[in-house]
């Protein structure tokens, strides 16, 4: 029946083109046809032929991808890491009630089509290519997605050319009969378009690409869009509100230790690997982005007892070398040597991704490739010759090039092209290198190039000036993180001082960039020293949804910061500003120092020896026998009186050449004076119990829950001694206090009350105690000043 029809159809429509009268009702009525032969085919499955070679073919160019950055002769299946991912805040609507997501698992999160359109951002080399084709590949690979066709168009090779006319033939590259499938498929919302590579596209271009993108969400509102982009060109771009922003987040230790796993062979090699990577902050850093871990992996194959660059311009020079020397395979069957030197395609290279990059384009023609290498050569007659030699090995040899079509390159990757220009820039005249710093500083597709400028040029700190002279210290604080080991210590100090006085600290607010750069940089040891640095960074450290406060061990040269200035040794700082004072008075105190740790035996060890033990109660004196031996010296100092621990103050004040603040005949203390002294009870209290980020007390320092296992205590079992004061790593409280709840009780400076000034606050419960109403932060209790127990000691604090 089916064939009969379609043969009187025929028939009509050859009879239909000799007689103008039947043209138009054939032609509406072959429309009709196809667009019926369409929805059986997709129906009755006639259509798994099709879907079958485009699985392949994704399967294909998924290899592609990993393959361009192996070595010759190393194993072609791709391993993938699951990255992370995070909404992204700036994007966030904050009066919503909603939460933004924390970290997840990219892949799992995408493949369930939480969003509709999604905006998926990230860092150069943070793995955004490699996630849209596996996610492309797991869609078209799993049963539960049996319905759902991926569709990965890379917006690199978009050119000249209309968005439109490129999608059209992106999609027709496959067959003609696929494009008239995906069209059905994007109408019923089974088509996920992923485009690739947004910030690769040229800045003319890109308010088109938009429009485009714009245009298919109206013909096709229930085909899901997701675009790839770094983050800095998201910023200058107008896409509409709708899209939701994700970030990719760096790799963790476990996603790193897991990648190096899969990638590294040989057992010793492994654990030798991720060790060296493990004990240095520098190669953490480098190797939280998946592009530069593999090149780490690579180069930790090729020479496992070298050390490993620290820093990206030694690791990229490093790694081209190392592929310069490798062999070159032309699909499998042919290998040869490379036949050119390092330096000489290093510096083709140069010339190459500086010209092309100063004309704002990423593709360059065969023609315009020849031309600029043919002045590197000695021998002109064969210039042609050796051109497309040389072209040949930086393509398949050292996977520098990709041949985007066939008379088209581009770099593999938009680092490699920011690396070979800003090596290039440095070997250049002063007058040509200020020029171009002049005319691109603040260009966002320039940012990685100057991020590997301040690593090659000779005086990175002339750059950094120049970004602060036209008041933009945030990129200033970007390019000094870059460029940190070759900037001299005040330099950095005078960017980290300028980004605070930008901020003011009223309006404080968070970005991802500007997180990364004050944590950073402290993290080197360049310090926030006044206190409005501090009360700006806490705020925009508090602002990060992120960040989790079980964590915070690691910032605390941020929020807690020991010994900043070398004039406080075991100290932290605590801003000024209001708390919540026993539950319900709101006091403001100024800023002020209190110690990490209470005041140890060790500490306390050199006073004894020189005011002589003699000078003490014959009480401490049977104790210090036991106290000062050499596996009590960590534990805190006790079995002393009030008094005892002032005399101590004073004495380590004129050590350190400060003031007294213990005044002897009025028997109190002097906050004014700049000496070590005892905290007031409220000083304590803060330091113990406030939560800066959460603006509320704390019932225990670590949480509003006790856990026995973070304090010496008593509460289940008998601890009967005091331990190190460092033992209890999780028991620090908000500032960085250690041992404010348990081992020993605490004298404060402050009287019990005006009714009865003979007694001392002392606070924070002991190891002996056994109710956990003794180590809230709020619990107040009295000694006399004379009196001196077994689990009694103190700590230090100065006035700010």
């Amino acid at each position: 029946m089916a064939e009969d029809l379609v043969t009187e159809l025929s028939l009509l429509f050859f009879i239909g083109l000799f007689v103008d009268d039947f043209k138009r009702p054939l032609i509406l009525l072959f429309q009709w046809f196809f667009k019926v032969w369409f929805r059986m085919m997709d129906v009755s499955g006639l259509f798994k032929l099709t879907l079958f070679r485009y699985k392949i073919t994704l399967r294909r160019s998924f290899h592609q991808i990993h393959a361009v950055y192996r070595r010759a002769g190393h194993s072609k299946d791709p391993y993938f890491i699951h990255l992370k991912i995070s909404q992204n805040i700036d994007r966030f609507e904050k009066n919503s009630s909603e939460k933004p997501l924390e970290s997840i698992d990219a892949l799992q999160w995408l493949s369930r089509r939480a969003q509709k359109y999604i905006l998926l951002t990230g860092p150069s080399g943070s793995g955004k290519t490699t996630l849209i084709r596996q996610l492309s590949l797991h869609l078209a690979q799993h049963k539960q997605f049996a319905e759902m066709v991926p569709i990965v168009i890379s917006l690199s090779e978009l050119g000249q050319q209309s968005f439109e006319t490129y999608l059209t033939e992106s999609l027709k590259a496959y067959s003609w009969i696929f494009y008239q499938y995906v069209q059905n498929k994007m109408k019923q919302g089974k088509c996920r378009l992923l485009f690739d590579g947004f910030d690769t596209i040229l800045l003319e271009k890109r308010a088109e690409v938009i429009h485009g993108i714009k245009d298919l969400i109206s013909k096709f509102p229930k085909c899901q869009i997701i675009v790839t982009t770094r983050l800095e060109s998201l910023q200058a771009t107008l896409f509409p509100s709708y899209f939701q922003v994700y970030e990719i987040l760096e790799l963790d230790a476990e996603l790193r230790d897991q990648y190096i796993r899969e990638n590294v062979k040989a057992a010793v090699h492994l654990h030798h690997l991720i060790q060296q990577i493990n004990s240095n902050q520098d190669l953490q850093r480098l190797a939280s982005r998946p592009l530069n871990l593999l090149m780490l992996c690579q180069l930790y194959q090729s020479a496992p007892t070298e050390n490993l660059p620290d820093n990206r311009k030694l690791l990229y020079e490093r790694w081209f070398n190392l592929m310069c020397q490798d062999r070159m395979e032309d699909n499998g069957l042919l290998a040869c040597e490379n036949q050119y030197s390092f330096e000489l395609k290093k510096e083709i290279a140069g010339k190459v991704a500086l010209e092309f990059l100063q004309n704002n384009t990423w593709r360059f023609s065969h023609r315009e490739l020849v031309q600029k290498i043919i002045p590197f050569l000695d021998k002109k007659y064969f210039a042609q010759y050796t051109a497309d030699c040389l072209i040949t090995e930086l393509t398949k040899g050292n996977r520098i090039l990709r041949r985007v079509d066939s008379d088209e390159y581009k770099f593999t990757h938009s680092t490699f092209q920011a690396y070979f220009a800003a090596a290039r820039l440095a070997t250049l005249g002063k007058e040509e290198q200020a020029a171009i710093v002049q005319k691109f500083l603040l260009e966002e597709s320039w940012r990685e190039f100057f991020a590997f400028y301040v690593q090659c040029c000779d005086k990175p700190y002339k750059i950094i000036e120049k970004a602060l002279r036209i008041k933009n210290p945030w990129l200033a604080g970007r390019l000094a993180l870059h460029g940190i080991k070759r900037l001299d210590h005040d330099v950095c100090t005078s960017v980290f001082e300028q980004i605070i006085e930008q901020v003011s600290e009223k309006e404080a607010w968070f970005n991802p960039h500007q997180y990364q750069i004050i944590r950073e940089l402290t993290d080197h040891g360049y310090e926030i020293r006044s206190e409005k640095g501090f009360n700006v960074a806490l705020q925009i450290l508090r602002q990060n949804p992120n960040l989790e406060l079980k964590e915070w061990d690691r910032h605390f040269r941020i929020v807690g910061r020991e010994n900043i200035d070398r004039q406080h040794p075991g100290m932290v700082y605590v801003p000024s500003g209001e708390f919540i004072y026993q539950k319900h008075e709101l006091v403001s105190l100024p800023s002020y120092w209190i110690g990490r740790y209470l005041v140890t035996n060790e500490i306390f060890k050199p006073y004894v020896l020189e005011v002589g033990l003699h000078s003490f109660h014959e009480q401490f004196q049977e104790v210090w026998a036991l106290e000062a031996r050499s596996d009590r010296l960590k534990h805190p100092v006790r079995f002393i009186n009030w008094f005892e621990a002032a005399r101590f103050c004073n004495w380590l004040s004129k050590q350190q050449h400060l003031e007294p603040a213990f005044d002897e005949e009025a028997n109190e203390f002097r906050p004014a004076r700049n000496g070590y002294r005892l905290p007031s009870e409220q000083e304590w209290e803060k330091a113990a119990g406030w939560d800066a980020f959460q603006k509320s007390a704390r019932l225990f320092p670590w949480g509003d829950d006790f856990n026995p296992n973070n304090c010496n205590n008593s509460v289940w079992i008998p601890a009967h001694d005091t331990h190190d004061v460092n033992k209890f790593e999780r028991g620090h409280s908000f500032f960085g206090c250690y041992d404010m709840a348990g081992n020993v009780w605490e004298w404060t400076a402050s009287n019990w009350g005006p009714e009865v000034k003979e007694f001392r606050v002392i606070r924070g419960g002991s190891c002996v105690d056994y109710h956990t109403s003794d180590f809230h932060c709020t619990m107040r209790r009295l000694n006399l000043p004379h009196l001196r127990e077994g689990f009694l000691g103190f700590r230090l604090a100065r006035s700010g």
